[in-house]
């Protein structure tokens, strides 16, 4: 039933508009996150049993889905989206939720102001999910805006429990300005991406590697993206050491 549903939700997006102006935002969030992103629905049990703090921090927030998300299991949540025309409809929409805190700034390595790149549609919109503060595939066609730079660690967050990281191939930039507040908080990290390098980067700093397969299972071989029902796998978990006794 999910399969079919899910199919039907593809083969409506040139009607995205209107599904839009049918459906509730928070509506749209939670279909997203049942069909899109299943591991998202772990998350919670996960930050329950090993999360250490009150704070959760959402990395490349687009238009806030994990943000939501992770507003009905922290106490706080720091929110982060450099792209102001998602931003905008993050801001709006999240107004009126008192423990989100939204900022319109990217995450980097210093402090500055960087090129941000973000790709176009056939019909010149952008693809707000795909911008990236690394270099744009020199195929596709992409609107360059200036945005404004800091490192994570400035902000001195501390009783941090959870990090979503979602930055398009910007994640080494990221880890490198947020390496003060991982190794105080040893936060439970969630991060889309298709590098083993970043895996084994997080690894390295103390962590366990996970997947998610309809339930979470650990990452056997850290020298290659695992596959499930024929796709690639770039959704991860990483855990402290210190803070698991197991994955049931």
């Amino acid at each position: 039933m999910k399969n079919k549903l899910k199919k039907l939700i593809i083969k409506l997006r040139p009607v995205e508009w209107l599904i839009k102006r049918l459906l509730p935002y928070w509506v749209q969030l939670r279909l997203f996150i049942i069909l899109f992103e299943p591991e998202v629905k772990i998350l919670g049990k996960l930050i329950k049993k090993y999360g250490k703090g009150d704070t959760a921090i959402d990395i490349g927030a687009n238009h806030g889905i994990f943000t939501y998300f992770l507003s009905k299991k922290c106490k706080y949540v720091q929110s982060f989206e450099p792209n102001p025309l998602p931003y905008k409809l993050l801001k709006f929409k999240t107004r009126k939720t008192k423990n989100i805190f939204t900022h319109n700034i990217g995450l980097s390595s210093s402090s500055g102001v960087m090129s941000m790149q973000i790709p176009l549609d056939s019909n010149g919109k952008q693809i707000s999910t795909r911008g990236t503060l690394s270099m744009c595939d020199g195929s596709k066609n992409c609107e360059k805006i200036e945005v404004d730079v800091k490192t994570l660690d400035e902000f001195n967050f501390t009783d941090v429990t959870f990090i979503k990281i979602d930055v398009e191939g910007f994640e080494n930039s990221v880890l490198d300005g947020a390496a003060a507040t991982i190794q105080n908080n040893k936060p439970i990290i969630f991060i889309e991406t298709e590098s083993c390098s970043i895996i084994n980067r997080i690894i390295e700093l103390g962590y366990n590697c996970f997947y998610y397969d309809r339930i979470i299972k650990p990452l056997e071989d850290n020298r290659q993206i695992p596959v499930v029902n024929n796709k690639n796998v770039y959704n991860f978990i990483f855990i402290n050491e210190s803070q698991m006794s197991g994955i049931n």
